[in-house]
């Protein structure tokens, strides 16, 4: 019961703080903002960001790998899965942003927004099958697009 109402922190705690990013830069404004942003970086500040975002990821994966080992708390197991599927979100978001195809585009956004998203709804199994779908449909999308080899990093 204690990991429940831990849990319920956690989410109430981003949800304040994303409630007042949004509010802080505009609401309308936040796609627009981070687009223009991603733009404008020089490539020594992206090559930073891909790298921590990256540290993140094997971290999370690390800890996953050592959750069937060790058997974490729930609380924990909690927090991975939520840090997991917002990496996997952040990511796809990213990655929606370089598609030339609108439609190509909006999909990848939109699933990445859900998949952040979905670690602050209730467990349901709609939501559940959504995810599912919100991580399949990119993948496959990247993979069988003709886009696919215009959205390749550059290794400078």
């Amino acid at each position: 019961m204690y990991a429940v109402a831990q849990a319920k922190c956690f989410h109430q705690y981003w949800l304040n703080m994303l409630n007042e990013l949004f509010d802080s830069i505009g609401r309308n404004n936040f796609g627009v903002l981070v687009q223009s942003n991603v733009a404008n970086m020089n490539a020594e500040t992206k090559n930073k960001l891909l790298l921590v975002f990256r540290v993140l990821i094997v971290i999370v994966l690390a800890c996953e790998i050592l959750n069937w080992f060790l058997n974490f708390g729930d609380t924990t197991n909690y927090i991975l899965n939520a840090t997991m599927f917002s990496l996997i979100g952040i990511a796809f978001i990213v990655a929606g942003i370089h598609w030339d195809n609108k439609v190509i585009k909006l999909i990848m956004v939109l699933c990445g927004f859900f998949l952040l998203i979905c670690n602050f709804l209730p467990e349901n199994i709609a939501f559940e099958i959504i995810g599912i779908a919100c991580i399949i449909v990119p993948m496959v999308i990247s993979r069988f697009s003709k886009e696919n080899d215009k959205i390749q990093p550059n290794h400078a």
